[in-house]
């Protein structure tokens, strides 16, 4: 638990939450265990074994226990040598896990109790401090709870407290030093002098409630603006990105017609009767998904004039030969498109016959 002074109140900032389910209650990620303190524990002490490795190892052979239904229990008190009657058992512990805070590895674990020992002995900070006992396999069997008995190892002690409708545990802030043999003695933060009484704490202190209902609104607030500011560059994003396609697709299409058409030119120069039917040829050209195997069925197609020579036009349509202008050749073939439109099979065989010679 951090304190900080304001307005002559001492203020407690809650740490750990409590769940109520029935006649149970869980205490959650409650500081179990922790691992080599620099600040704290000396080089060469029997914690220093106890680093992270070790620690990490300590969580996982715990929970392979866990796994096959042995769960750390919650005591009264360890047992010791020479102890006829087994410490009572206060809850279990069903969950474990691993946290490294600031270089120091903590074991946290979520706590169940009956509502019964919640209320007696947890809620009254009866028994606020906790020690583990590891076993020579390296597994955590067992969680005693302390009451003025100082632990082997410097967790936070805890204290509860009670602010609108859901209950916490707070803990005190602050480092533990070793003493003699397994006495450590606490230091808390912004404690009176010894012998001065500490003022009395007011959990419903209305400026508290209003400060704290305040920063649930400014955190709202700021979800809604932080969610519409995502939306809007996500739209924008999209509307970019469909925009440069466009831009993207025409370009191509603007420059597969540039080149196709420049095919059709080439092709009219070499004699090939394309001028009547162009457009027709160069959206077909441009949209087929072989453009150069469409190209080669209008070359077999659409016959090339014979451009300055003499074309015998006996038995054919006009029934008599002359030499034919390119104009009056494209008038012809004017026709010939004109009936047999949708038939390419007759159109081919009309221009054939047209050009045929006899």
């Amino acid at each position: 638990m951090r304190v900080i002074r304001r307005s002559g109140l001492y203020t407690r900032v809650a740490s750990h939450s409590v769940i109520h389910s029935g006649d149970k209650v869980v205490i959650r990620n409650l500081e179990l265990f922790c691992g080599f303190d620099p600040e704290i524990d000396k080089p060469g002490s029997s914690a220093e074994k106890y680093d992270r490795a070790k620690v990490q190892s300590i969580v996982d052979k715990t929970k392979a226990h866990m796994a096959r239904g042995q769960l750390p229990q919650l005591v009264e008190r360890h047992k010791r040598d020479g102890d006829t009657v087994d410490p009572t058992c206060f809850g279990c512990i069903p969950s474990i896990s691993f946290e490294d805070r600031n270089g120091v590895p903590y074991i946290l674990g979520d706590v169940e109790v009956s509502k019964a020992v919640f209320d007696s002995h947890i809620a009254t900070n009866k028994y606020s401090r906790r020690s583990a006992e590891i076993w020579a396999d390296g597994h955590m069997s067992e969680v005693a709870l302390l009451g003025r008995e100082t632990p082997a190892r410097p967790i936070a002690d805890t204290r509860f407290t009670k602010q609108g409708d859901r209950d916490i545990f707070e803990m005190p802030e602050g480092g533990t030093f070793p003493g003699q043999g397994n006495t450590e003695i606490p230091t808390l933060v912004d404690c009176p002098p010894k012998g001065k009484k500490k003022e009395p704490m007011d959990d419903t202190n209305t400026e508290l409630k209003d400060q704290f209902a305040k920063q649930a609104q400014e955190l709202t607030a700021l979800k809604e603006s932080f969610a519409k500011q995502l939306a809007d560059e996500r739209e924008a994003f999209t509307k970019a990105i469909a925009e440069t396609n466009a831009r993207a697709f025409a370009a191509e299409a603007e420059a597969k017609k540039e080149h196709f058409s420049r095919v059709i030119d080439q092709m009219d120069s070499e004699g090939f009767r394309v001028n009547l039917v162009r457009d027709q040829l160069l959206d077909k050209i441009c949209n087929a998904k072989d453009a150069q195997a469409e190209i080669d069925f209008f070359r077999k197609v659409i016959t090339r004039d014979p451009i300055g020579q003499r074309v015998d036009v006996k038995d054919t349509v006009t029934g008599e030969k002359s030499v034919w202008s390119k104009d009056e050749l494209d008038a012809q073939m004017a026709v010939i498109v004109k009936e047999t439109a949708g038939n390419p099979a007759e159109f081919a065989k009309r221009v054939a016959k047209f050009t045929a010679k006899k």
